[in-house]
């Protein structure tokens, strides 16, 4: 990654009952690019999560939504997207908060990154996706 010395910050901010949105907004303060919410099954935040996140959006800050699910989704909504959310499918917010290292040009969430790594590790065939999983650990390794 030319240019840059050392890698954007990105928090994961855990979505559980009655979560007021502080945590989302001290990531923010302490200077956060991008938070990965970790939401509640299937893509779901409190209603004062939401506050926070949209008020993130608004100074710059990139929002994707992901599931603390084991498994499960969350689906792109008209919603979300007018919101300026980026949703991580099925990916972990661990996974997710990775995205910018990708194979994928043109997609969405290079186009939401500061920083983005393609890895041109061809075409993905299977869910697991092994050969693209590799390629972004030898992208991630430093010398």
């Amino acid at each position: 990654m030319r240019g840059r010395a050392e890698l954007p910050r990105v928090d994961i901010a855990a979505s559980y009952a009655g979560a007021d949105g502080s945590a989302i907004r001290a990531f923010v303060g302490a200077g956060a690019r991008a938070i990965v919410s970790a939401s509640l099954p299937p893509g779901v935040t409190t209603p004062a999560e939401t506050d926070a996140l949209l008020e993130a959006r608004g100074r710059g800050v990139a929002v994707v939504l992901s599931s603390r699910a084991g498994s499960g989704r969350v689906l792109p909504r008209a919603l979300l997207r007018r919101q300026g959310f980026v949703v991580a499918d099925n990916l972990t917010p661990q996974k997710a908060r990775v995205l910018a290292i990708c194979n994928t040009n043109g997609a969405q969430i290079p186009r939401e990154s500061d920083a983005v790594l393609y890895t041109h590790a061809g075409p993905e065939v299977g869910v697991a996706a092994t050969k693209t999983f590799l390629a972004q650990i030898a992208a991630g390794k430093k010398k």
